[in-house]
This record gives structure tokens, C-alpha cells and sequence, in this order.
């Protein structure tokens, strides 16, 4: 129990709150000496656990059913997501190949920021039952990851606690020349949901995008269900970039000036133009974080950024570029996100394989005849 002891101390940028103290300040010296977890008010035991890692919070499932159901809650793990979003509690998960050899490590933040050697280490991750070299991070967001397999089997993960689940089948039974798949995931904060979204993009005879299917899994419903066709466009990108509630994803050549967004919260669709750029001294990012918004991968003006496969820190008040250096210089990087230690549950409520996949036809059929039908 050393880290409740010790709990308060060490979060000297969060303080416990007045209340809370008071009931400290209350309690003599002789009621410390045969203070037990069963006679702490139970706010100051929440108080308390707030302060704590996720590792901690995990082993302490297990000391009693009130502290197993407390740590459980919705309440308190978004409560202590919050309490925890500074750099101190975030890391860097990043899908790198060492050789020949694909592998996901992970880093705290701030060694990647201020060390000058980072220490990069495995991350035990679920059985995709592929090889990694076809493993795909298609966002993350709430300290959930969610990892694509050729598009077409996802599974939603937290690194933090190992837990993980696979999604239904999206039930798409077209030739694979036909269609393509652009993917997203993000936290519906207003619903207290987690959503993937799937926009299939089916192709013409001349392999020209013609009309989408979109459909929605969250884990509060644990299915697929179909949502407006996508407007403004067809998505280019692959994976939709998540900030500010939104999903963005760069659209096709003859809206290549938009980018076209999806709000996960109301479903509805929107269009931004892009910014002006010079596009022989753009660069992208290929960093991405898990909050709403994309200032956690900056820091006191600093930009974490990708250049090739070498993550750098990138100064654009004097233009400059620091390199960062990993310890076990073989590593090479691939794709890098920023999440905050979470003990969100990937939980989703299955409904049956059949029926998904007959959900999928159904749906395929009438886009299909109405496809075939608009070109008569």
C-alpha cells in the first residue's frame, strides 16, 4: 500500500481539495496510529486513488468489492483520465521495426522531450493473428487505440492495462478491387462513447469512387449501423485524424481544397477549406494524440515531427530541428501517437457475428442497386 501513503505527496501539483484536507487535519494522533482502509471517509479514498497510476489502480481491483467496483466506474476512470492529462502521465506509443522485425514500444513523453537519450521498451499487445508489417493504428483517443488489420478486422486496446477486444466483422463480401475502406476512431465525450467509423468507398467500372456506405460501431452498442452517406466527397486518407470531436479526412481531387469532418457526438457532416501552404516545404506531422486536439504533441512552441522515419523536435520560431535519440539506435519509426495512461475499458457488447455480416449484405445490396440504378 505504499502508493496510498504516499499518494498525496507525491502530486504536490494536485493538491488535495479543502474539504479533503480538513478531514485529515481532523483525524488525532492517536486515531493515524489505527487508521485502517475500512475507517478513511470514503471521499478521501477517491481522493486518494485519483492520485495513483494505473498500474497501482489495477492491482487494487483486487483489495476489496467496493474498490473493485469504485476503480470499475465510469465516474471514476474518467474522472481520473482528467486528473491525470499532463505530460507527466503521458507516453508515446510508436510501431517500429528493429531489423526485419516489427514491434510496438512505448515511451514516457517527457523523455522523449527533454532526455537526451530515450529508453524505448516492448509493449505486449493482443494476438492479432498477422504479422505486424500489416498492423495499422488508425487513431486514439481517451487512452484507447484502436489497430486495423488490412482495413477490414479492428480491435480496440489499451496499452495501459493490456486489455483488448476485437470488433465485429464489418461483413463485406465485394471483390477487393471494388471498394476501398477509409477508418477512423475517436471519444464521443458527450455521450461517454467510444466510435469507429467505416466509410466504404465503393468504385466504378473505371475504379472512380461512386458511392459510400458509412456505418458506425461504438462500444455502448457493440454493432455496425449505417449512417448518412458520406457528404463533400469521398475521403482520401486511410485514417481520419480526430480533434476537437471531429473526424477529418482529406478528400478526393475534385475537393482536394476541403477537408471533410464528421462529428462523432451528432453524426453530422461539415467541410473546412485547407490552410495555404507551400506544398514543397510541407511536411506532416504523423504524430497524433489522444485528447481533442493536437497542442499535447506541442510543447513550449516545439512540434513533434516525423521526417522519413526519424521523429524529430521541430522549432518553427527559428526553424530548427533537434533529432531524438533512442537508446537502442536500430529503431526505426513508423507510426507515433501520444496517449495519456487510461483505464478505459475496451469493452463492446457483441452482438452475433451472422448477424452483422447479414446487416453488412443487406446494405451492400441496396447501395449497389441504387448505384446501378442512378447510371440507367
Amino acid at each position: 500500500m505504499e502508493d496510498i501513503r504516499t499518494a498525496a505527496s507525491n502530486h504536490q501539483s494536485n493538491p488535495i481539495k479543502p474539504p479533503i484536507q480538513s478531514q485529515l487535519s481532523s483525524l488525532s494522533i492517536q486515531d493515524s496510529d489505527t487508521l485502517t482502509v475500512s475507517t478513511l471517509p470514503h471521499d478521501l479514498i477517491n481522493e486518494i486513488l485519483l492520485r495513483l497510476p494505473v498500474k497501482s489502480l489495477v492491482k487494487f481491483k483486487c483489495v476489496s468489492r467496493s474498490w473493485l467496483s469504485l476503480i470499475s466506474s465510469h465516474q471514476f476512470i474518467r474522472a481520473h483520465f482528467k486528473f491525470n492529462s499532463s505530460t507527466d502521465n503521458q507516453r508515446v506509443l510508436i510501431l517500429s521495426c528493429v531489423g526485419w522485425d516489427y514491434c510496438f514500444k512505448h515511451c514516457s513523453l517527457n523523455s522523449l522531450l527533454y532526455a537526451q537519450v530515450t529508453d524505448a521498451i516492448d509493449v505486449d499487445y493482443p494476438p492479432f493473428d498477422a504479422p505486424l508489417n500489416l498492423v495499422s493504428v488508425v487513431g486514439c483517443s481517451g487512452g484507447m487505440i484502436c489497430i486495423a488489420i488490412r482495413a477490414t478486422n479492428l480491435f480496440l486496446w489499451n496499452p495501459s492495462t493490456l486489455k483488448s477486444k476485437k470488433l465485429p466483422d464489418l461483413g463485406i463480401r465485394l471483390k477487393e478491387d471494388s471498394y476501398y475502406i477509409a477508418c477512423g476512431f475517436g471519444y464521443d465525450e458527450i455521450n461517454d462513447d467510444y466510435k469507429v467509423v467505416a466509410v466504404v468507398v465503393i468504385l466504378d467500372d473505371h475504379d472512380e469512387p461512386s458511392s459510400t456506405l458509412v456505418m458506425v460501431c461504438s462500444t455502448e452498442s457493440g454493432s455496425w449501423r449505417r449512417i448518412g452517406d458520406f457528404q463533400g466527397g469521398f475521403p482520401l486518407e486511410e485514417y481520419g485524424k480526430f480533434v476537437n470531436g471531429k473526424l477529418h479526412w482529406s478528400l478526393d481531387k475534385e475537393d482536394y481544397r476541403y477537408i471533410g469532418s464528421l462529428d462523432l457526438a451528432t453524426e453530422i457532416y461539415g467541410k473546412v477549406e485547407k490552410p495555404n501552404y507551400d506544398k514543397d516545404s510541407y511536411s506532416d506531422s504523423g504524430l497524433e494524440s489522444d485528447h481533442d486536439s493536437d497542442s499535447e504533441s506541442t510543447l513550449d512552441g516545439e512540434v513533434l515531427l516525423f521526417l522519413g522515419s526519424k521523429l524529430v523536435l521541430y522549432n518553427p520560431g527559428d526553424v530548427s530541428y533537434g533529432d531524438i535519440s533512442f537508446r537502442d539506435q536500430q529503431i526505426t519509426s513508423y507510426y507515433a501517437f501520444v496517449y495519456t495512461e487510461s483505464l478505459a475499458l475496451p469493452t463492446v457488447n457483441n452482438a452475433t457475428e451472422r448477424q452483422q455480416q447479414q446487416l453488412m449484405q443487406v446494405l451492400l445490396f441496396e447501395q449497389l442497386n441504387s448505384a446501378f440504378m442512378a447510371g440507367l
